[in-house]
């Protein structure tokens, strides 16, 4: 089955006390729509954007705003509220992310879908969690592993129930991620084969490398640049046919105000 995803208009907002060369020196991103991300598809249209909090170190200390699976007669998959947050705790070798209720005006309780990131050199060497807050994949570990770049070229994701995916990279001239293929596994047997296609990259500097720890930025975090354009495909394993494909577009434009910088996705 193919499905489309039309443009949209996304919005990002960076705090920035003085103006500043952008390829020196990144702003922090204050600010972003779930749409500029790599977010599950049939989200219900929102306007509000996910907030990110700073400690006194200039580390994410909390991510304010989530999406939650909404009920499937509305049409919509998830649907964003603003008080569930992330809190981020950081120690000597790794980073440790849980999800927890800042009221109870809209549920009176959440699963914490606790997330460990295990750093060497600063690098994500490995990611542990309980539960996959979208695929709902349970006791999922990742291990990563890096080009001489010190870019990510290969994740192994080991799942639960003796299956096992591996995710390769491939960058352009330029830094910019532009391909991912994935194989999956299921006892020893290959059960389908992805690619994943990024294009279409504008030549501005990217603001969203320190959101690298969050599953929705990962993949726009990665590069130099930033992507317009998303393809995925998957594959038959016993042909090689086609079996779904998905694409997702965003127009990049740089405007720059006053105090603060302002990226903008029509």
């Amino acid at each position: 089955m193919k499905k489309h995803l039309s443009a949209f208009f996304l919005i990002l907002i960076v705090g920035c006390d003085d103006e500043i060369d952008l390829t020196v020196d990144l702003p922090k991103v204050d600010k972003y729509s779930i749409r500029s991300m790599l977010y599950p598809m049939g989200v219900f249209p929102d306007t509000n954007k996910v907030r990110l909090l700073y400690d006194k170190e200039n580390k994410i200390s909390r991510r304010i705003g989530n999406l939650i699976p909404t009920n499937p007669f509305t049409g919509f998959s998830y649907r964003f509220y603003e008080d569930i947050a992330d809190t981020i705790i950081y120690y000597k070798d790794s980073i440790v992310i849980t999800k927890q209720l800042l009221s109870s005006v809209d549920f009176t309780q959440i699963h914490e879908y606790k997330r460990k990131l295990v750093l060497e050199n600063d690098l994500i060497i490995k990611e542990i969690y309980f539960r996959d807050y979208y695929n709902e994949n349970d006791y999922d570990t990742l291990l990563y592993s890096y080009n001489g770049q010190g870019q990510i070229d290969e994740i192994t994701q080991i799942r639960s129930y003796s299956s096992r995916e591996n995710r390769k990279f491939k960058y352009d001239d330029n830094g910019n991620l532009s391909l991912v293929t994935s194989e999956r596994y299921k006892r020893g047997d290959i059960i389908y084969r992805d690619t994943l296609w990024f294009l279409d990259y504008d030549t501005s500097p990217n603001l969203t490398k320190n959101l690298n720890i969050f599953q929705e930025c990962f993949y726009r975090s990665l590069s130099t640049n930033n992507f317009g354009k998303y393809i995925y495909k998957r594959y038959s394993v016993s042909d090689s046919s086609l079996v779904s494909t998905q694409e997702r577009n965003w127009n990049l434009h740089m405007m720059k105000m006053a105090t603060q910088y302002i990226k903008i996705f029509w």
